[in-house]
């Protein structure tokens, strides 16, 4: 019996050996991580995805061309920054570059205000099932609201949109938002483009009218009205993202993000040294509007005010040939500037003197061609006019209007008093 009970001593051990080194080889290198990893697998609502800290990709755009409101907002100051001839700096003025003060420059120009032009727009791409290119997005703003404009490129319309808005990174999300559930939606657009506005409001106390915003831009895309060309990306959703190819770098659905920065497009008023911009002394500027020609434009209708303001109009109706007429700023003529026309050939010259100059800015010069039977009975709108418009700076000689027997012409001036 000795032997039998030596032999399964014997047994006992070598098995207890082989459970230990078939346990040692089947966790070597296995990191605690990965079971834990495995053991949460196919648990909905418990995965590792739903604790990730991903932060989504922020898409910028190019600088795309300048928003011009539609009335620049001028902001006058004292005249106590000097602009000189020769310095490191310049600065843009009356459509001039000016040299800003140094300690030992001449100065020879007054800074006495500035002019709100606009702000810069930027452009992105826009992009279908990830990385199709299905248009561009642009955004710009005014003072009141941001422009989204979705553009296709025909191979799809804009069935639907939806836009997300934040003013901070720290509220984007980590994981695609539903898009029924934006706060700026447009349903049955049926389009090729079109154009949202969001308005600054939107964001309550976080307005910063030079700060940066956020966009998750989102279309349902359909079936071209005008049908395609190589290929269809009707059925596809499209988010906004960056110009160039982009890729999502998250997990689960694919959504991405454009920032936007507020860039103000300013523009400053400058007058020689030992002038001001209204209310100083030898000599005076004072902002005015201008119109030109020698016939006073009606303000009453059969004897009744029509609450029209005073205007001038250019009245070539009696000449076939060239003309010159004066131009009155602030309703009072002022020496030495003139239009003149030339109706032979529809070249019309302006002509400011020594006591008046440009306003900056654009659409500073704003011209209205009418015929025979449609001369306004009262001041018309020169936001409205079509036949010209030109900003200051540009050639003020020869300047094409075609042939009228009645011109309206607005100018935004300086005028030396």
């Amino acid at each position: 019996m000795r032997p039998r009970k030596a032999a399964n001593a014997w047994l006992i051990v070598m098995a207890l050996l082989a459970l230990v080194a078939f346990v040692g080889c089947d966790l070597a290198g296995y990191d605690i991580t990965d079971l834990e990893t495995e053991s949460r697998k196919g648990k909905p609502g418990d995965s590792v995805e739903s604790t990730s800290a991903w932060t989504p990709q922020i898409f910028w755009g190019d600088d795309s061309e300048i928003a011009y409101l539609d009335t620049p907002v001028v902001t006058d100051y004292d005249p106590v920054v000097a602009l000189v001839e020769d310095s490191n700096g310049s600065i843009l003025a009356n459509g001039t570059s000016y040299r800003i003060a140094g300690t030992t420059d001449v100065a020879t120009h007054n800074l006495v205000g500035e002019r709100l032009l606009g702000y810069v727009s930027s452009q992105f791409g826009f992009w279908a099932g990830q990385n199709n290119d299905a248009g561009t997005v642009t955004i710009s703003n005014d003072q009141d609201n941001f422009y989204i404009e979705i553009d296709t490129n025909g191979l799809a319309d804009i069935q639907e949109y939806h836009i997300y808005a934040y003013s901070s990174t720290s509220e984007l999300p980590t994981k695609r938002p539903a898009p029924g559930l934006a706060p700026f939606v447009a349903e049955a657009v049926n389009a090729d483009a079109t154009t949202a506005s969001i308005p600054l409001s939107f964001f309550g106390a976080a307005v910063d009218t030079a700060g940066s915003y956020y966009f998750i831009i989102h279309a349902a895309l359909g079936e071209d009205a005008e049908g395609t060309t190589g290929g269809s990306l009707a059925g596809e959703t499209a988010y906004a993202a960056g110009p160039d190819t982009p890729s999502f770098d998250g997990k689960g659905s694919w959504f991405y993000v454009v920032g936007y920065s507020i860039r103000p497009v300013i523009e400053f008023i400058v007058v020689p040294v030992g002038s001001t911009g209204g209310g100083g002394t030898d000599p005076t500027w004072s902002r005015e509007t201008a119109w030109a020609g020698n016939s006073a434009g009606p303000e009453k209708i059969g004897g009744n005010d029509n609450g029209s303001a005073w205007w001038f109009y250019f009245d070539a109706s009696t000449v076939d040939y060239v003309t010159q007429q004066a131009i009155y700023a602030g309703q009072k003529l002022v020496p030495g500037a003139t239009v003149s026309y030339d109706k032979t050939n529809g070249l019309l010259t302006i002509v400011l003197g020594e006591n008046m100059m440009l306003d900056t800015g654009s659409g500073t010069v704003k011209i209205q061609g009418y015929a025979l039977e449609n001369l306004p009975d009262r001041r018309p709108s020169a936001g409205l006019f079509t036949t010209k418009k030109l900003d200051t700076g540009d050639n003020l000689v020869d300047i094409y209007v075609g042939i009228f027997p009645y011109l309206a012409i607005h100018l935004d001036v300086l005028v030396r008093q």
